[in-house]
């Protein structure tokens, strides 16, 4: 199976999104800090996507 090749960009950049999110709620106190959990796993995830772009040949 195969993907376009922007998913990489609506991943990562998904990703990136949300655990900005995290983080400016949390220093806002909005949400609990156990939040920058899922802002840690979202980053874990941009990596991926990051190292999986890079793999199958970057902007070839």
């Amino acid at each position: 199976m195969t993907s376009a090749p922007s998913t990489p960009y609506g991943g990562g950049g998904s990703a990136a999104g949300l655990a900005a999110v995290d983080v400016v709620y949390v220093v806002r106190r909005v949400i609990r800090p156990v939040y920058l959990l899922d802002a840690a796993a979202e980053l874990v995830l941009m990596a991926g996507w990051a190292v999986g772009w890079a793999r199958h040949g970057g902007m070839s």
